[in-house]
């Protein structure tokens, strides 16, 4: 089958919008190895992500592709692990033409019928985070050009996946940021309350507030929280 690149690259384009949608890595990932499966005539595609030291599957086509990525990924061996390891593709047109490479791997995949391979390293700074594992029921000579789109759209993920991780990074700071606003906020509240309830300034109501917090091994966010909510006069 002639590789239509225009028509590939076309579908990365319908794609983007996706990547800046609020969609989990693993709806956004999984919407990727479909489409790519589609447009290329595939029997499947697999995506597994960096996680402790070794990959983890987090989307494929079916459940027999990630039954195989699971097993290349537990047996440490196969082209997509091998892709991960040296960070370049790794390409294989004929399975059957590989007879002693990957012998834990490669039985899983020939009782798929899986005639042909291509890894492709996810690299984030010269440093691998994952692979998209594609797979034909065909033997596939994997051409330049077919080569040259498929990295870009491994690039593409490469930064939709930096981009997720500062997003999450942002989002984990706004909520923290929030919190300590809340606790400002009610904390205030709660110096107001005592303040008046004992007729003393707003810093002695703080240190009584301090005080008990203290006596209770509580923290002084949860006091002020029992003075406004529930009527505590420490």
């Amino acid at each position: 089958m002639n590789f239509d690149q225009a028509g590939f690259l076309g579908e990365l384009s319908r794609l983007a919008p996706l990547l800046l949608t609020s969609y989990t890595i693993e709806q956004t990932l999984q919407e990727l190895t479909h489409a790519v499966s589609r447009r290329l005539s595939l029997l499947g595609a697999g995506m597994s992500l960096a996680e402790n030291g070794t990959l983890r599957c987090i989307s494929a086509v079916s459940t027999s592709i990630r039954e195989l990525e699971d097993a290349q990924n537990d047996s440490r061996t196969g082209p997509g692990f091998h892709a991960f390891q040296i960070g370049e593709p790794v390409l294989v047109p004929r399975l059957d033409e590989e007879p002693f490479a990957w012998p834990v791997y490669r039985p899983h995949a020939e009782r798929l019928g899986i005639k042909a391979i291509a890894g492709l390293p996810v690299v984030v700074g010269g440093t691998s985070i994952g692979v998209m594992d594609l797979y034909s029921a065909e033997p596939h000579d994997w051409r330049i050009p077919e080569v040259e789109s498929l990295v870009r759209m491994a690039d593409i993920v490469s930064a939709y996946l930096v981009n997720a991780k500062r997003a999450h990074e942002q989002d984990e700071l706004n909520q923290q940021l929030q919190g300590a606003l809340d606790s400002r906020v009610v904390i205030e509240q709660a110096k107001g309350m005592i303040a008046q309830a004992h007729q003393v300034s707003t810093g002695a109501a703080f240190d009584r507030i301090q005080r008990y917090a203290r006596s209770r091994h509580s923290s002084v966010r949860a006091v002020a929280d029992a003075v406004v909510n529930l009527g505590l006069q420490p």
